[in-house]
């Protein structure tokens, strides 16, 4: 994982900018630099995210950090690693973009970007695998909400009429390939749920032991949400 962690900031840089919501535009390879540096002092991003210290700082000295190592011990599991909190990291900012593109195929004008010469598309697989290797270990941590209600707001997206109506199969609903960030908070959801654009959808999950997932909220640049 490190070499080929090491290796993203090269892919990323030929992405150049994209433009992605209410950050204007991202540079991936900065996006990298953003979670790895560890020569920079402490700052706050604009749009609340926030930089706690160098990674180092963040990694070795975060009290939160060491609490979840603390407790993956205890239960005879293993700690999470610099990859795994560096690729986690990267998935709370603008790089989930590219990762659920890849995952899911579409759209396109991503995809098509994370080409090589040669056509195949570089689906950063061990970005992706240690992301899910940090959820998993996360997962045995996480405690199901009271409610066992977890939510997603879709950004305005239209679903299609399959997920409405039941097939001949007696089927309805759909199947997400990607990365799924879900919240307790209902009134986060509902802020990315499309509201303001008229055609807001919220997911409302229930969720149980096997499905849990992992809650990265400490691990995250975006802390208030």
């Amino acid at each position: 994982p490190s070499s080929d962690m090491k290796s993203e900031p090269k892919v990323h840089d030929k992405l150049g900018a994209f433009a992605l919501g209410k950050i204007d535009l991202a540079i991936a390879v900065k996006e990298y630099e953003y979670c790895t540096l560890v020569n920079e002092a402490t700052k706050q991003h604009k749009q609340g995210r926030t930089r706690q210290g160098t990674f180092d700082e963040f990694f070795v000295s975060n009290p939160k950090i060491s609490a979840a190592q603390e407790r993956l011990v205890k239960k005879g599991l293993a700690k999470l690693i610099k990859e795994e909190v560096i690729a986690l990291r990267l998935y709370t900012g603008p790089q989930f973009v590219l990762y659920n593109a890849v995952l899911r195929g579409f759209p396109v004008s991503i995809t098509d970007l994370l080409r090589e010469e040669n056509g195949e598309l570089n689906r950063f697989e061990t970005t992706i695998f240690v992301i899910c290797s940090g959820i998993s270990k996360l997962s045995r941590l996480t405690d199901i909400p009271p409610n066992r209600l977890l939510y997603r707001g879709l950004g305005g997206m239209l679903l299609p009429d399959e997920f409405w109506k039941e097939s001949a199969e007696g089927f309805k609903g759909g199947v997400e390939y990607g990365l799924m960030s879900t919240t307790t908070k209902r009134s986060v959801a509902v802020e990315y749920s499309g509201m303001k654009h008229k055609r807001g959808n919220l997911l409302e999950i229930q969720a149980g032991r096997i499905d849990i997932g992992a809650s990265i909220s400490f691990l995250s640049q975006y802390p208030g949400e």
